[in-house]
């Protein structure tokens, strides 16, 4: 039975899940020093508009005092074991095959990007659309054509972990 699906809905409950696998699999989350369990991330109260960012977003949000250090593209991501995506094999200049576009901070962290695609990186990304934009990497809103215009939304968030780049928290791009 088909069901409607709210996408900022799901947006913010993917976030929040990931935010929490990502805490559990890193270690890196507060615990109950009574019962020495993980807690689960802050969530806002019903009705509170001014969200505040979670430890994670925190820790990877590139600080003020980091600056862009370099650009690298990127065609496709590759599947992990722990289900993760890392981009390998990062060029120096776009080719015309890229699809990514990402910006390396000083401090380590990057923000991912669709790049402004040419019409065979277009129909690359439409052919291949579950394996180039799984939703760990990347939600892509709208119908991708020759004609329409590309809107990142939101950047996705990645870790430089040596020579790949490990992805965080998923892009999200509009085809208008």
């Amino acid at each position: 039975m088909p069901t409607d699906i709210n996408p900022q809905e799901f947006a913010k409950a993917w976030r929040t899940v990931s935010e929490y696998l990502l805490q559990a699999i890193l270690n890196i989350s507060t615990t109950d020093p009574a019962a020495g369990v993980p807690l689960p991330p802050a969530t806002p109260a019903e009705g509170d508009d001014a969200t505040q960012p979670s430890c994670q977003e925190v820790a990877q949000t590139p600080k003020a005092s980091s600056e862009p250090k370099d650009t690298r593209y990127a065609t496709c991501p590759i599947r992990q074991s722990d289900n993760t995506y890392v981009f390998k094999h990062l060029k120096d200049e776009k080719k015309e095959n890229s699809i990514f576009k990402i910006i390396r901070y000083t401090d380590g962290s990057c923000e991912i990007t669709v790049c402004d695609l040419c019409a065979e990186a277009r129909q690359t990304l439409k052919d291949t659309r579950a394996e180039t934009m799984p939703s760990a990497v990347g939600t892509i809103i709208g119908d991708i054509t020759a004609d329409s215009k590309i809107v990142n939304i939101r950047p996705g968030k990645g870790l430089f972990d040596g020579r790949l780049v490990r992805i965080i928290e998923p892009l999200e791009v509009e085809f208008k």
